[in-house]
């Protein structure tokens, strides 16, 4: 990505870099080592604010080595204000569009709980009128919400494999 190793701050299970991008954007990213898996995170800030015109590219981060399993890869678009209706069709994968108010009403999620070829999904927030900070942890909770999700699918696989020989094991047992 270009970045300088000295402008990276590392932390002992975690680590952050900062990246002006060409027209004022920033690109920041993010990475923590939890218990149970590891994550990366990237924030691609737009140097104004104010609605787009034109559509929003999803970033696609670049590959990394292989470290474990990809457990989820989502992208996630922060909107000013709460009518998104020309941004839903033009970022979010094609399908259903699922989503509503949350926070009281303050803010929006929306997703077509569709991912693309590469396994990544999309969500568009609007973000109302939430201070930073309070943005901030909607977004970990989505993100949250997402990894625990795929956590508990995990082993469903390797369940439905062996469903057929755990019915008949039950079947046995209960004669």
């Amino acid at each position: 990505l270009g970045i300088a190793r000295e402008a990276i701050r590392w932390g002992e299970r975690s680590g952050e870099v900062l990246r002006e991008l060409p027209g004022g954007n920033q690109l920041r990213i993010v990475w923590e080592q939890h218990s149970e898996f590891y994550s990366f995170t990237t924030f691609h800030s737009a140097a104004q604010e104010g609605a787009r015109e034109e559509p929003v590219q999803p970033f696609t981060f670049p590959a990394l080595p292989a470290l474990g399993e990809k457990l989820v890869d989502l992208d996630l678009l922060v909107v000013p204000g709460l009518e998104l209706g020309g941004v839903l069709p033009s970022f979010l994968h094609p399908g259903t569009i699922y989503g509503g108010r949350v926070l009281q009403g303050a803010a929006c999620v929306w997703s077509t709980f569709q991912v693309d070829e590469n396994g990544q999904g999309r969500f568009v927030i609007g973000a109302g009128e939430l201070a930073p900070g309070r943005l901030g942890r909607l977004v970990r909770r989505l993100v949250e919400i997402e990894n625990y999700y795929h956590l508990i699918l995990l082993p469903l696989e390797g369940y439905r494999t062996q469903e057929a020989a755990l019915h008949d094991l039950e079947r046995r047992i209960a004669l």
